[in-house]
């Protein structure tokens, strides 16, 4: 579960497996704060964007 905090203004959040293959993409609407994941346990690149900001972030998995 990812969990985001409800005054950023992002809008997109990516997950890419350490292959660079994209696994999960979800657009946020309005003020969602948390995110389910139904991915396997593993190591994933999160590319979270909105406006103009953008942010990478490497996120650990573990089921």
């Amino acid at each position: 579960m990812l969990y985001f905090k409800p005054d950023t203004c992002y809008r997109e959040i990516t997950l890419f497996n350490i292959a660079g293959k994209k696994v999960f993409e979800h657009r946020v609407n309005g003020h969602s704060c948390t995110i389910s994941l139904e991915v396997p346990s593993g190591i994933y690149i999160a590319r979270i964007t909105g406006g103009n900001k953008k942010q990478v972030r490497k996120i650990v998995v573990l089921q």
